[in-house]
Formats: C-alpha cells, sequence, structure tokens
C-alpha cells in the first residue's frame, strides 16, 4: 500500500478521488469496473453528485492501493 496521505472530509472527497486515480491512470470506466460498479456510478462521485456507502468507499481506495485510517 502507498505511504502517501490525504486529509479527506465530505467537501473534499470527490477531488482526491479523480486525483487519485488519474495518477494511478486509470479511467473512471476502469476503475468502475475493477469496483463493481459503472463509469457514471464513479463520476457522480468524483462530482460529488451521490455519497456511496462507506463499504464502497473502502472498495475504491483499497482498489488504488490505499489504506483508509479513521481518526
Amino acid at each position: 500500500m502507498k505511504d502517501k496521505k490525504f486529509i479527506i472530509n465530505e467537501h473534499n472527497w470527490g477531488e482526491i478521488l479523480r486525483r487519485i486515480r488519474q495518477s494511478n491512470g486509470l479511467t473512471q470506466e476502469e476503475l468502475g469496473k475493477r469496483v463493481g460498479k459503472s463509469k457514471k456510478f464513479i463520476s457522480d462521485i468524483e462530482n460529488q453528485r451521490i455519497d456511496p456507502t462507506y463499504i464502497t468507499y473502502f472498495r475504491i481506495i483499497r482498489e488504488l492501493g490505499y489504506n483508509i485510517n479513521i481518526v
């Protein structure tokens, strides 16, 4: 897992997800397939139109090679 840390809150989640996804060279469609979701679903998260479950957040972050620490 990667050591880079991000402070995520309800205001920046979508932007951070987009930056991480892009830095991993993935399209929204590719990430969606990896976590069993559609391209539109990933787009909606990145644009903060939807707020998926924590399990979905964890799946996406793990798929991108990161861990989540809740403090």
